[in-house]
């Protein structure tokens, strides 16, 4: 556990830690809301949280009161997997992919997934990975925050993501990708 004393969030300390299956599913909640109304049933977030056994799935807590600690933001990343998406890479046992990036509401526009970002690209580093990419939609603060940074987009490659949204509606969106060297 990364204790980041310099950092701190409305005025209290902030550390990153690996996450726990109870932890992911809280934080994975935020994307059954606007906007983006996703919905995941229990099995398939186990299954999901399964993925990243060879990466790292961490959090940002916010300690609130002495010992109390609230997630704040979670990132999740693994090595690329050959054929998940449109990309090809020359070396792809040396790329990894960073998957979730989730900020909880009130603590957006406050450095938190800077911070997660810093923190994560540190560890791919130490695992000798050499280049990391990611996909969002050009509506996602993930857009903006990629290309703050370093991240360049790939140009003309996109993908049609098709999901369950909350109601029992499907819902489909265009993703774009966006890749740097560590």
């Amino acid at each position: 556990m990364k204790k980041l004393e310099n950092f701190t969030l409305d005025g209290c300390v902030t550390r990153i830690k690996e996450t726990t299956l109870a932890t992911w599913w809280m934080l994975q909640q935020f994307f059954a809301y606007p906007p983006f109304n996703e919905f995941f049933d229990t099995s398939k977030l186990i299954d999901y949280f399964g993925e990243f056994v060879n990466g790292g799935i961490n959090h940002m807590e916010i300690e609130i009161q002495n010992g109390i600690w609230v997630p704040v933001a979670l990132m999740s990343w693994h090595p690329m997997v050959v054929g998940d998406h449109p990309l090809h890479f020359s070396n792809p046992e040396s790329v990894a992919y960073i998957s979730d990036s989730i900020t909880c509401l009130g603590y957006q526009k406050k450095g938190v997934q800077k911070q997660l970002f810093d923190y994560t690209l540190k560890e791919m580093k130490k695992r000798k990975f050499t280049l990391v990419y990611l996909r969002t939609s050009r509506q996602s603060s993930m857009y903006y925050l990629a290309k703050k940074m370093g991240f360049v987009q790939v140009p003309d490659v996109t993908q049609n993501v098709t999901s369950m949204r909350v109601g029992g509606i499907i819902g489909s969106d265009e993703r774009i990708f966006f890749y740097r060297s560590l």
